[in-house]
């Protein structure tokens, strides 16, 4: 077994315009620097009977809520139907937030008139730690060289990923002081007296903070200018993640200007 570095060049990726190199780049150098793998350079050393979950890479150009281009991405996903049940994975299910929710979300934020914030969490999945009995060999795909790895940290596609993760995340934000909602498990919410800054009478001094976990991405509201800086920092400490001051875009649902429109609409170009 080897360390966990993947050599990549110009001839791994023949045909690919330059912008796509570096988004390959980009996800190796995250993928290192998590120490997510092992690299197994003599295959004879792998345990006979065991399975070889395969993988591949996945290109998307993300935009922005006008259309236009934000970024070229490429994401390296595991093939989870090539993993076998009780032998690579057992428990799967993780939560997804209702967009009955999300819409609830941008209704408060309106009409208390909350500040927001988008946090994106990079390579989120990557920070989900696999157990000793999680024995996971991984076969990369042709852009990376086609060799095999053990998994010591998930990856995108794993069935046990997004349970991994939100289990992870759960109990980071429990720390911090939130309530998971019984409800809704994707929903968390904290209610405080120690900020300087709520001095609306309306709120009695009181600061709130409502916040919503879907994958890798959380929109946060407050009444708390203060309380929206904390939890950026304490996210930034633990996670490597951006921060966008104004939430006007999840899940193609717009927040047009939470502080002048009471209620929310559905659009997408």
């Amino acid at each position: 077994m080897g360390r966990g570095f993947i050599f990549f060049n110009a001839r791994n990726a023949r045909g690919l315009t330059e912008k796509w190199a570096e988004a390959i780049q980009a996800e190796l150098r995250g993928i290192e620097e998590m120490e997510v793998w092992e690299v197994i350079y003599d295959e004879s050393t792998i345990p006979a009977g065991t399975n070889i979950t395969k993988s591949k890479g996945v290109y998307k150009i993300k935009r922005l809520a006008d259309g236009s281009i934000d970024k070229y991405k490429y994401r390296l996903v595991a093939c989870g139907y090539s993993q076998v049940y009780g032998l690579d994975y057992t428990e799967t299910y993780s939560g997804v937030v209702d967009n009955c929710v999300i819409r609830i979300f941008l209704a408060i934020i309106a009409s208390l008139g909350l500040d927001t914030r988008m946090i994106d969490i990079s390579q989120a999945f990557l920070y989900g730690e696999l157990s000793s009995e999680e024995n996971i060999y991984m076969r990369l795909p042709k852009e990376l060289g086609g060799l095999c790895v053990k998994l010591r940290k998930c990856l995108y596609g794993l069935k046990q990923s997004g349970r991994v993760f939100n289990r992870g995340m759960a109990k980071f934000l429990v720390s911090l002081g939130f309530k998971q909602s019984i409800i809704e498990p994707c929903l968390f919410y904290l209610f405080t007296n120690d900020v300087s800054d709520v001095t609306d009478k309306k709120w009695n001094g009181l600061g709130i903070m409502y916040l919503i976990c879907h994958v890798d991405d959380m929109p946060v509201a407050s009444n708390s200018v203060e309380l929206l800086d904390w939890l950026s920092t304490m996210v930034q400490l633990k996670y490597k993640a951006t921060v966008q001051p104004i939430l006007d875009y999840f899940i193609s649902l717009s927040n047009q200007s939470a502080r002048q429109v009471v209620g929310c609409g559905k659009s997408r170009k």
